[in-house]
């Protein structure tokens, strides 16, 4: 069965689409230091995507993956050359109406699975905004989120340094097993490892200091410790957790409209008090 949406004609998606997920992967276009091509975040978040929908996807339950949208929130990116972006405020009125755009055409489950981030909360702000105006299921997370604790142990195993991290040993890492070709060691820094941090990063305060990407010269840490075997089992768990997750979104009924939700949902008679 076909998993990627472009593939499909509108004539052959309309038998299917109430029945099935949709798969939006996120991206983004941006500088990730010296060694690891502008696409390493779509890279990741399309390969995960992709990987776990052909395992998972059926003729009842069918998960298509839409085309990986490759440009995100990177504007603290954009001092380095290569970095195309749009501003948190444009990305998150982009990620609502490509998703209602689905919701127009007849999905009813909907996955944002992030790559990059920067878009990590406005993933989940427009799935929540979508799911106040519509009676759909939109799901958002971070490919890394999925896997968090056995990545995070990995990461410790092999002294990687942060993880997801940015264009550090674990990204690297996992581009060296999915796109060598993407991947230069020669060119970083031998910097040593820092700290695997134990905790996901939405589990504590968040804090951002302007200039935070020049600060350190573009990318996280040290990349020596990276290698493709790491980058496979990384995946592995990750894709593993995938299926999973993507199983369970497929197999949730929708729910019923609920009168008067949302704003633009509210009846004109409904007086504020």
């Amino acid at each position: 069965m076909k998993t990627l949406l472009a593939d499909y004609t509108s004539d052959e998606l309309r038998p299917i689409v109430a029945n099935s997920t949709l798969v939006l992967p996120l991206g983004a276009t941006e500088q990730h230091g010296p060694h690891l091509s502008l696409a390493t975040d779509a890279t990741l978040a399309e390969y995960v995507a992709r990987t776990a929908a052909a395992q998972v996807s059926t003729s009842s339950q069918p998960v298509l993956v839409a085309p990986t949208l490759n440009v995100g929130a990177s504007d603290h990116h954009l001092p380095r050359s290569g970095t195309l972006s749009v501003s948190g405020r444009t990305y998150l009125a982009v990620l609502i109406d490509v998703v209602e755009s689905a919701v127009r055409g007849g999905f009813r489950r909907m996955i944002l699975l992030n790559g990059h981030g920067g878009n990590e909360d406005l993933a989940r702000q427009a799935a929540r905004e979508v799911t106040l105006e519509h009676p759909v299921i939109v799901a958002a997370t971070g490919y890394w989120t999925l896997a968090w604790e056995r990545l995070a142990a990995l990461g410790a195993d092999h002294g990687l340094g942060p993880v997801p991290g940015h264009a550090g040993a674990f990204e690297a890492s996992l581009l060296l097993h999915v796109r060598p070709e993407q991947v230069n060691l020669a060119r970083a820094d031998d910097a040593a490892a820092g700290p695997t941090v134990d905790a996901h990063p939405l589990a504590a305060p968040w804090v951002e200091t302007h200039g935070w990407v020049e600060a350190i010269d573009g990318h996280h840490d040290g990349v020596s410790r990276a290698t493709p075997d790491i980058g496979a089992e990384a995946l592995d768990h990750v894709v593993a957790a995938a299926t999973t997750f993507f199983r369970d979104i497929a197999a949730r009924t929708p729910p019923a409209p609920v009168p008067g939700a949302g704003r633009r949902n509210r009846p004109d008679t409904e007086v504020a008090r």
